[in-house]
């Protein structure tokens, strides 16, 4: 078993030299060994840079040789495609496991800490959650709240199509909290569920799941952590049962591949995006331009819903958008909806709350937008998350040549000083040879003291990683300098002390010996006797073998008569017998006549 672990190591040394942004952190017991381990990819921090704004916490079984419960951390990208940011390996799941698994999340990923994060219905998970993330919106996953439906509600929900259709317009409509509730009591009243188990504990938990109360914090459309299970089902297309540590890791990174080859496709497919048609609105034509085939492909879905409204009132600047033919809609469901148009026009705020919750303007916003004849959508509800530019993040120090970013405004007072003297100090170079030997020299001159006072900054910050402190920096050396330096630092003080593996937060300090010394988790063993197959099928689990038959020829028709009155024939062009000589017919018919207690005629 410690021999997975050492070539699991080497497994992450190889990652580190390919991805240099490659990180994991390591829990260890006493012994030494392997309580919970995180790792994460370059690209993968990357992502989670850009699409930190929501993500999805799971867990699933039986993927290791360990039995070690795998977690993933899952967002969506600005194609609305699962992205998988880290993926964790723990031991127990107590309130202590997971509040080191979000510390050291939220460490390996820079300290940036989510908007919203769904996870299922675990009560370490939320207690560990407040701990570490208390200003993080914490929802519920509908798909785990809702798993026990069938069960709960059996024959009303599995063959009555019509409950099924109004239960989840309850459950998925973007409704106001007035329209939950008169639908789901609606439901309750027609069907007869007032005394019904699931619907009473489904509907005393609905503040944790239910789009009403959750409709002002930002879900990304991510309601439910079915990506996250989605992710899991996808894993174990790479991932055999039982595997090794290190072939988990492996064919984990497998999966990566496979996600980013789909992203890849994906922004093709964006580039490539051109208008189909001519009839497009304005603001259809704008939204083009901007965002990904499949925000655009949503947003044109706003627009088709949009058609099916219309302005009736205004009070200044409040509007009442109305639906053109009320009678489509359930009796308890909305018609009538308030769109404020602030600041001018420059944005507009609507009652049902879609835009806060998802990101894109809803159908009644777009209705007084298209009415009002507004060519391009407001800057301010242009989330960038959704946009072709998505990734164009880059560090404080360059964030004036991002795209979306102003140069004017962005200039310090020093860059602009020092960039008005070195073009001075340009021009008067140029006009002579003996000024342009000066200009140059006092420019070598300033280069080598520049790279003088930073290799004592990066000298300081090794003395510091030697002393073990995490954060010492020289006053003098701020901003974009001092991000420079720090990893220069970082990257130096690695080497140092022989970190080669990518080890980073707690476990940063950690050297090469000690990181070979890990030894491997105790493998879980259960009551009973061990299984080395996966279930089997019910129809593999209880067939039962043929009897040795012999074919007499020649057709008859068996009748069985049984008490109720109910007669089957079967034509047959042989009868069959056993060897004994018994018609398989009576062996039939003894069954038969036990279960129903009618008569049976051959």
């Amino acid at each position: 078993m410690d021999d997975d672990i050492k070539k699991t190591m080497e497994i992450f040394k190889k990652m580190r030299e390919d991805d240099p942004g490659f990180q994991f952190s390591v829990e260890l017991d006493s012994q030494a060994r392997i309580k919970t381990l995180i790792w994460c990819g370059g690209r993968s921090r990357d992502q989670y840079s850009c699409f930190s704004d929501v993500i999805t916490f799971d867990t699933t079984y039986c993927t290791n040789i360990y039995k070690m419960p795998f977690c993933l951390f899952v967002g969506v990208n600005n194609h609305f495609q699962t992205t998988i940011f880290a993926g964790v390996l723990m031991c127990t799941e107590k309130i202590s496991n997971f509040k080191w698994v979000f510390e050291e999340f939220i460490k390996l990923m820079g300290g940036k800490v989510p908007q919203t994060i769904l996870t299922d219905q675990c009560k370490a998970m939320t207690k560990a959650i407040a701990i570490v993330m208390p200003n993080t919106y914490h929802l519920w996953c509908k798909w785990h709240v809702m798993k026990g439906i069938r069960e709960g509600l059996g024959p009303l929900y599995t063959k009555n199509r019509k409950f099924w259709d109004d239960f989840w317009l309850v459950v998925n409509g973007m409704l106001s909290i007035d329209e939950f509730e008169r639908g789901w009591h609606e439901v309750i009243k027609n069907y007869g569920l007032e005394k019904n188990g699931f619907m009473i504990r489904t509907y005393g938990k609905k503040e944790k799941w239910a789009k009403p109360w959750s409709k002002d914090k930002y879900c990304a459309r991510m309601s439910s952590t079915r990506r996250s299970e989605s992710a899991n089902f996808m894993l174990k297309r790479f991932v055999a049962r039982d595997s090794s540590m290190n072939h988990f890791v492996m064919q984990y990174n497998r999966l990566l591949f496979d996600r980013d080859r789909e992203e890849d496709i994906a922004e093709d497919q964006t580039n490539q995006l051109t208008v189909i048609h001519e009839r497009l609105w304005a603001l259809e034509r704008h939204a083009l331009s901007i965002y990904t085939k499949a925000a655009f492909e949503l947003f044109h879905k706003e627009v088709d819903k949009a058609s099916n409204y219309v302005l009736t009132a205004r009070d200044g600047e409040n509007f009442t958008i109305s639906h053109d033919n009320p009678s489509k809609r359930a009796h308890w469901a909305r018609v009538h909806y308030k769109v404020e148009m602030l600041d001018n026009g420059s944005k507009f705020k609507c009652e049902c709350g879609l835009y806060e919750h998802f990101g894109m303007l809803c159908c009644h916003s777009i209705r007084l937008m298209l009415k009002l004849d507004v060519a391009f959508i407001p800057e301010a509800h242009i989330m960038k998350r959704w946009t072709r530019d998505a990734k164009d993040v880059l560090p404080k120090h360059l964030k004036i040549f991002q795209k979306d970013q102003s140069i004017m405004h962005s200039f310090t007072f020093r860059n602009r000083k020092l960039r008005l003297e070195a073009l001075e100090l340009v021009r008067k170079g140029d006009t002579d040879l003996q000024l342009f030997e000066i200009v140059s020299d006092h420019l070598k001159q300033a280069h080598k003291q520049a790279h003088k006072h930073v290799d004592e900054v990066i000298a300081a910050r090794k003395k510091a990683l030697e002393a073990g402190v995490e954060d010492q920096a020289d006053d003098s050396c701020d901003e974009g300098v001092q991000e420079e330096c720090c990893i220069g630092a970082q990257s130096e003080g690695e080497a140092m002390i022989g970190n080669k593996y990518g080890a980073s937060g707690s476990s940063a300090g950690m050297s090469d010996s000690e990181i070979l010394k890990m030894r491997a988790p105790l493998v879980k063993r259960f009551a009973g006797r061990p299984r080395s197959k996966r279930f089997m099928a019910t129809s593999t689990r209880f067939k039962r073998r043929k009897p040795n038959l012999k074919l007499k020829e020649g057709p008859k028709s068996v009748e069985f008569s049984v008490g109720l009155g109910t007669s089957l024939s079967l034509l047959s062009s042989c009868v069959e017998e056993d060897l004994n000589g018994n018609k398989i017919g009576l062996l039939l018919s003894r069954r038969l006549k036990k279960v129903t207690g009618g008569e049976v005629v051959v």
